[in-house]
């Protein structure tokens, strides 16, 4: 049970202890030339090995957008 509990107990919901990423800096960065969501999403999990996965990154992104 612990073992299915840590593969599948937060499916769909990140962590409440991660730190936000500022989707108003990558905004502005995603303006420069080369700039990629992928390659943003990179770098903040470079600083947080821990944090949000991709899919969680790039909807609450869009999100901010709207």
């Amino acid at each position: 049970a612990t073992l299915e509990r840590l593969l599948f107990g937060r499916a769909g919901r990140p962590p409440q202890d991660l730190s936000e990423p500022d989707f108003a800096l990558i905004a502005r960065e995603l303006k420069r030339k080369g700039v990629t969501l992928t390659l943003l999403w990179q770098e903040y999990r470079a600083a947080h090995p821990d944090g949000y996965g991709y899919t969680w990154f790039c909807e609450h992104f869009a999100a901010f957008e709207r």
